[in-house]
């Protein structure tokens, strides 16, 4: 038998040709038999397997998908203690602008601390809009979190079920 060296001789040599072969076995009936029963599977085994194969991949997905939800739930996080900063560096800026308005008495002074408080403000507005869509997504987040939770134990309980099948003995 040749023992794979044809593909070995290929890479080396390029006039190689592909080729293969195959051995003729003369085995009495009940060596056969005996090697059926070791190597073929029962219908039952069959489809647990097919079945735990389908829970295994449906786990691996929700797993999947919640690391994913931390993920996004993380930036979240970030982003909402971003938005308090910029709130506070704001607030701090909007006393600066008052404590600068009462000792300032020009009028074209006041007109521009005017518009900076209305900035400040719009951006207080649209900071807490942001904020509050935030809060939102982390809520729906970790409802989907619960469910997929949920469902895990749901797969988790069924693949007990299954493996408390005990399949037919083949000996």
């Amino acid at each position: 038998m040749n023992f794979g060296t044809w593909e070995l001789e290929m890479a080396k040599n390029k006039n190689a040709v592909d080729c293969h072969g195959h051995l003729h076995l003369c085995l009495k009936l009940n060596v056969v038999r005996n090697m059926e029963k070791k190597y073929s599977v029962s219908p039952e085994i069959s489809e647990m397997k097919i079945e735990i194969n389908e829970i295994k991949t449906l786990m691996n997905g929700m797993k999947t998908e919640m690391n994913e939800m931390k993920t996004e739930m993380n930036a979240m996080n970030e982003k909402m203690a971003e938005i308090s900063l910029s709130l506070t560096f704001l607030m701090k800026l909007f006393k600066l602008i008052v404590n600068i308005q009462t000792q300032s008495d020009k009028p074209k002074e006041l007109s521009e601390i005017d518009l900076l408080r209305q900035q400040i403000i719009d951006l207080e507005t649209k900071n807490s809009l942001v904020k509050d869509k935030l809060k939102q997504a982390v809520e729906k987040n970790k409802t989907r979190i619960i469910k997929l939770k949920q469902s895990n134990k749901e797969i988790a309980n069924y693949n007990m079920i299954l493996r408390k099948k005990k399949p037919p003995n083949h000996n």
